[in-house]
């Protein structure tokens, strides 16, 4: 029943014990020590459970605990006696404190008393109260005035009632002004009390009772652990606090927040040294934010959720890169989610329309004094007095009543120790901007520190000027401070001694997770200035003493290492000292301490981290380091789509370091404003450039005569001429040096689509082909891969033959297949994305193998698991099939292909493509359209079975003719064989090569009109990039995309036949449907004239019934295959001599029935599988009918 005990004071409970009992007794116990150190005795958790299940009654407990009257009455005992008796014990009225205690309680009693909460029910209260602790720290009992700034923050929220008819018509008012679109930030100087009136805010709503209940989330940008270049890790920390707010979300978002970690641990990984890294995130947003949108849709139903995001000048010390990605990850965050209010917290207010600036002054009077009070100076006139010296700012006001309230050898606060402090009148017109704030700060902080107000001379040592370092250990004051500061320490229990005294002087120092102390930032600013100024000699000694102690090989971890580059920075080392010890990681601990270093430190820092910095700092720079200043805000401009600014930041100045890469970036930006004359002229100076670097430069070369090739390849300009022959040396030159490098292939697929047809080009196309078969095996597997579709797509119709060969046995699907399933779980998903784009080309090359493998349509590179692995394996086959059969596809269809190919690789999908290959031979074979037989069949060369369809073989037969019919509405039951004439169709167009053939199923749920649209695109060979945006059709939509298919179709030479298959679905699209009944009717028009379009439409619903008995068009409707046609056709099999007479009776005779239907009126669809199989496969000998 006692919590901890005296030996020599403990009382049994009923009878005597002897001894041996007491002996026993503690055996089973363990020495602990309480809150002042001294050792006590607690009976082991074990024994103590044991004992309390036998005991079982909380009477008996209680009597128990009568034979101890004199036990120690701390506070677990108090708990512990409280849960004896019964009473409730309530873990939401405890504090740090009180919640171990209770913890402790529940480890004994939870189970054996009704009134005890079960751990889960306590470490839920426990991470509840962790959330707000740092909210309650900030708006502590010394917090005072701020009612308007804290009503504009409950105004935005709306959620607390109005307390008056002012504050219903000042909400009312905001709202017609939108003000619940905005974003509010409070801005002001360091350490005037932002965080503490958004944690006042807070905690009004969240201990309002009555109030609809607040969601929030408070992200303190100042911890470590968040990172505003990885919103990553914002949102790992925004998925933790939602799941301690809602309990029944917990699950999910544990689970969200471990992904988001784990995929930002293993890019960081992959991605290794950061010294390159820019502003821009390491996790793929989109790929990692639709988990978070649905936890705060969820959310979102109760209310609103305030976001908050404190120390908002961190980002701002990035740079305006840094600050405008994040600031676009937050618009997209809000606009997903109107329910989100964001609130901003810094030093310097955000320029944005959307962002409503609270400024935040010093206090005004009142609060002041009210604020000295809970501070302890409770005398209103001395109040007064300090107030007029230091004026309102909480920070001054801190430190003023601190030094004030050190006692004098009366115990009486002392006034006097303001005496020769200036006052605010005296600075001047100054007093109410930053200055006045820091020299008052800096005034008030030496005498803190001086013997007015630390007595203890070696204390006094030790923190001026110590406090230099930013993290102190007993060990760090030893090895480090001891000499430095005239400490004369010997062992480690000494410093060990000094450094708990320093851990006393809260107002200084904070405690960190680890134990170190570190000096408080909202004093270091003000105060490292004037450590360094008034001991220069002692604090150099001090940074060069703090080097050589976290240089030791010892000391490895990302936070000691941080610790050295730190101190090296201060000690104003170049970047060639500081860069060889620069690990993963550091960036995160030093950027927080931006404002410590000097202008050369901080250019080291941007140089080593690869961020953007002010302009001063560029401005300043020599050329080499202005020119990676350069490079890194024109590429992160660049991404943001800012593409005039990053040129203008390039263009600052026109000087140049041999071989400099801002050639390469101002021509690619150049290029995409359409501006190619200039690119190709800032790159023939880049290469000039290079060639005059030397042999090291040689890459760069190679690099910029690839890019200049894109850019001719692009641009398209007939009026450049080139020199073939030139460039033919140039690349054999270049490929003698680097023969293994891959970038060569691009440059020469990107010549060769150039280039006339002449000898430079023969020879050129067979270097390039040479090169492509000894591809190094070292180049990563997605890198390879890519390069090999985008060569297929640049060589394939010039040299189809050399181009099949390489692909014999390459199995590039497959590969590819193998590369995107290895991609899952990380954000690098460029296997992933090539996949996705060759599977929606496979589903409209190969649709009857897509859906033969139930996969047509499914794949999506957002998918995960062993389901995504099974599609990518399955598409990876299908390509392998499709590519190896390249020359059967439809000229149209393979085009279409060849350019998705070519899409990766720049350049060449605009560029000068080689001659279409002939058209096959429009000769039809062996009676194909017969009209003398209404059954006639053939079996076609790929094995496709043509039986009966008299309707369709004629339509087929007039198309392209004059007077042909334009339009075949076909009905029929299902199973009739509406879709096996879709395949004939499109079997007809292969074989014959008369017609381009398009077949089109409604089959899947959920085709949309902009779906159906890039389907045509591609199946029919079209342009792209003149297809009308989906977004300027919201008026009219589908004849905008009649008219335009129209008008793309006018142009071609060949006639279409277009099969819709499916459409009497009755959940298909309305606009769909609308469009297809408007390109029916233009068909059926033969309207504008030169128009080759035919439309077959199967299963046509009575939208189409107008269009029956119209000229041009014409109906069939389908019955089953009878026994004469099935017959017919295994007479026709029978003369391929693939099949005897026998074997054709024994399918007539067993082959159906074993399917389950008959004959005669039977299942077209299970007779064409059949029969679909039986020449596809080989049969059996001719004697093993049975089999």
């Amino acid at each position: 029943m006692l919590a901890h005990f005296d030996p020599d004071a403990l009382q049994p409970a009923g009878d005597d014990a002897s001894q041996s009992d007491f002996s026993a007794l503690l055996e089973d116990c363990t020495v602990l020590q309480d809150d002042a150190g001294q050792p006590v005795w607690s009976l082991k958790l074990d024994v103590r459970q044991r004992v309390l299940h036998h005991m079982a009654s909380s009477e008996a407990m209680v009597a128990a605990l009568a034979a101890n009257p004199q036990r120690t009455r701390s506070p677990l005992q108090a708990l512990l006696e409280q849960a004896l008796r019964g009473e409730a014990v309530d873990p939401t009225v405890q504090d740090a404190q009180g919640m171990k205690a209770l913890a402790r309680v529940s480890e004994w009693l939870s189970g054996l008393l009704p009134n005890v909460p079960d751990t889960a029910t306590l470490a839920a209260h426990y991470e509840r109260h962790q959330l707000l602790a740092p909210l309650r720290a900030l708006a502590d009992r010394h917090f005072a005035g701020r009612s308007n700034e804290v009503d504009q923050l409950s105004d935005f929220v709306g959620v607390l009632p109005p307390d008056s008819l002012g504050t219903r018509l000042r909400r009312a008012i905001r709202s017609v002004q939108g003000w619940g679109s905005k974003v509010l930030m409070l801005h002001g100087l360091g350490g005037v009390g932002k965080s503490a009136v958004i944690a006042r805010f807070l905690l009004d709503h969240i201990d309002a009772e009555g109030a609809d209940p607040l969601s929030w989330i408070y992200l303190d940008l100042d911890r470590a652990e968040l990172d505003p270049l990885e919103p990553a890790t914002l949102l790992a920390e925004a998925a933790r606090q939602l799941g301690v707010q809602h309990s029944w979300l917990r699950d999910e978002t544990s689970a969200l927040r471990r992904s988001l970690l784990a995929e930002l641990h293993t890019v960081r990984r992959r991605r290794g040294d950061l010294k390159s890294q820019t502003t821009q995130p390491s996790v793929d947003l989109a790929l990692v934010s639709e988990g978070i949108y649905r936890v705060l849709a969820q959310v979102a139903q109760a209310g609103p959720i305030v976001v908050v995001l404190d120390t908002f000048e961190l980002v701002q010390h990035h740079g305006p890169n840094a600050v405008q990605t994040l600031w676009a990850f937050l618009s997209r965050l809000r606009q997903r989610e109107p329910a989100l209010r964001l609130v901003l917290s810094g030093r310097a207010v955000l320029i944005d329309p959307d962002v409503h600036p609270v400024p935040l002054a010093p206090l005004e009077e009142a609060s002041a004094l009210a604020n000295l009070a809970s501070l302890g100076i409770g005398d209103p006139a001395m109040a007064k007095v300090v107030f007029e010296k230091v004026g309102g700012h909480p920070l001054c006001l801190r430190l003023a009543a601190r030094l004030v309230l050190g006692h004098d050898e009366q115990g009486k606060p002392d006034a006097g120790k303001l005496e020769g402090l200036k006052t605010r009148s005296a600075l001047g017109p100054l007093q109410l901007m930053r200055l006045d704030a820091q020299v008052i700060q800096g005034l008030l902080y030496e005498r803190l520190l001086g013997p007015l107000a630390l007595k203890d001379p070696q204390l006094r040592k030790l923190a001026h000027p110590g406090l230099v370092l930013r993290r102190v250990t007993p060990d760090v004051i030893l090895r480090v401070l001891s000499e430095p500061c005239g400490l004369q320490l010997q062992t480690l229990e000494q410093a060990q001694e000094i450094f708990d005294k320093l851990a006393q002087q809260v107002w200084i120092v904070d405690r960190m997770p680890d134990g170190a102390l570190r000096h408080r930032g909202d004093l270091r600013g003000t105060m490292l200035p004037l450590l360094q100024a008034d001991k220069r000699r002692c604090a150099l000694a001090i940074h060069m003493a703090a080097v050589a102690y976290y240089a030791d090989e010892q000391r490895s971890s990302v936070a000691e290492r941080a610790e050295e580059i730190y101190h090296r920075l201060m000690l104003g080392q170049t970047m060639e000292e500081v860069e060889p010890r620069w690990i993963d990681g550091v960036q995160t601990e030093l950027w927080p301490s931006y404002e410590d270093f000097t202008l050369h430190a901080r250019t080291v820092l941007s140089l080593l981290t690869g961020e953007s910095v002010d302009s001063a700092i560029a401005d300043a720079a020599d050329q080499a380091s202005w020119e990676r200043f350069a490079w890194v805000e024109a590429l992160q401009a660049r991404t943001l789509g800012a593409r005039d600014q990053a040129l203008g930041r390039l263009t600052e100045r026109a000087e140049r370091l041999p071989g400099s890469r801002l050639y390469g970036l101002q021509a690619q930006l150049l290029s995409e404003l359409g501006r190619h004359r200039e690119a190709l002229a800032v790159l023939d100076a880049g290469i000039a450039s290079a060639a005059a670097a030397g042999l090291q430069a040689q890459a760069d070369m190679l690099d910029l005569m690839l890019q200049r090739a894109r850019v001719e390849a692009v641009a398209g300009d007939p009026s450049v001429t080139v020199d073939e022959l030139a460039q033919l040396e140039g690349f054999m030159a270049l490929s003698s040096r680097y023969h293994d490098d891959p970038r060569l292939l691009e440059l020469g697929a990107l010549m060769l689509a150039r280039m006339r047809p002449s000898a430079a080009e023969r020879d050129l196309e067979g270097h390039l082909m040479a090169l492509w078969q000894a591809q190094p095996s070292a180049i990563p597997a997605g890198e390879q891969l890519a390069l090999a579709f985008q060569l297929v797509g640049a060589l394939y119709e010039r040299r189809p033959m050399s181009v099949r060969e390489r692909l014999a046995n390459a199995n590039l699907g497959s590969e590819l297949a193998a590369s995107a399933a290895a991609e899952q779980g990380s954000s690098d998903r460029s296997c992933r994305d090539l996949l996705t784009r060759l599977a929606r080309a496979v589903d409209v090359a190969l649709p009857q193998r897509s859906v033969q493998e139930q996969a047509h349509g499914w794949l999506d590179s957002t998918m995960s698991g062993q389901r995504y692995s099974a599609l990518a394996y399955t598409y990876g086959r299908l390509i392998d099939e499709l590519l190896v059969n390249l020359d059967r596809l439809l000229a149209p269809q393979r085009r279409g292909f060849l350019q998705l190919l070519r899409e990766s690789l720049p350049g060449l999908a605009s560029g000068d493509a080689a001659a279409a290959t002939s058209s096959p031979s429009a000769e039809w074979t062996d009676g194909l359209l017969a009209a003398d037989n209404a059954y006639s069949s053939l079996v076609l060369d790929d094995g496709q079975p043509f039986l009966g369809r008299h309707m369709l073989r004629h339509f087929l037969q007039q198309v392209g003719t004059q007077n042909s019919v334009k339009l075949l509405l076909v009905d029929g039951p299902p199973g009739s064989g509406k879709s096996y004439s879709a395949r004939l169709v499109d079997a007809v167009a292969r074989r014959t090569g008369a017609f381009d053939a398009c077949v089109l199923s409604m089959s899947r749920t959920g085709v949309g009109i902009d779906e159906l649209m890039r389907t045509l695109v591609i199946r029919l060979g079209l342009e792209p990039a003149t297809m009308p945006s989906s977004a300027l059709l919201f008026l009219r939509r589908t004849g905008i995309y009649a008219q335009w298919l129209t008008a793309q179709l006018v142009k071609r030479t060949r006639p279409v036949v277009l099969v819709v298959d499916d459409l009497d679905r009755p959940d298909l699209a309305p606009d769909v449907g609308e469009l297809l009944v408007m390109l029916a009717r233009t068909a059926q028009s033969s309207q504008p004239p030169g128009l080759k379009l035919h439309m077959v439409l199967l299963g046509a619903p009575p939208r189409y019934q107008d269009l029956r008995g119209q000229p041009g068009v014409w109906t069939e409707a389908l019955q089953p295959l009878s026994e004469a046609e099935v017959a017919d056709f295994l007479k026709r099999f029978e003369r391929t001599g693939r099949i005897s007479v026998a074997q054709s009776r024994d399918v007539m005779s067993n082959l159906a029935p074993r399917l389950g239907v008959t004959v005669q009126g039977g299942a077209n669809a299970h007779i064409h599988g059949a029969l679909n199989t039986l020449v596809r496969v080989q049969l059996p000998a001719k004697d093993d009918a049975e089999g």
